[in-house]
């Protein structure tokens, strides 16, 4: 279950850099990103001490829901800004 919940949230998060690079038209930005991600999903791994791992923030199951929640916003609003930077008068 481990493993296959690390893919949710690889897959999740993949999405979100790849707007975050879109829209940035740079590399800079979703590498400072992912950097923040690593570093704030280590920090909980090591100071929260929980016992089913399924839980934890870093890969568990409460992160891919506010992950995904993330992401839903993100492709949304991504949407419309792309038409309005299609846009052309």
């Amino acid at each position: 279950m481990d493993i296959s919940m690390f893919i949710a949230i690889c897959i999740v998060w993949s999405y979100i850099l790849i707007v975050l690079r879109i829209l940035s038209k740079s590399i800079i930005y979703p590498s400072i990103m992912h950097g923040t991600i690593n570093a704030i999903g280590s920090l909980m791994l090591h100071s929260i001490d929980i016992e089913d791992e399924i839980w934890t923030m870093p890969v568990g199951l409460l992160s891919l829901i506010s992950s995904l929640t993330i992401c839903i916003i993100i492709m949304t609003t991504y949407k419309y800004v792309r038409k309005e930077m299609s846009y052309k008068p």
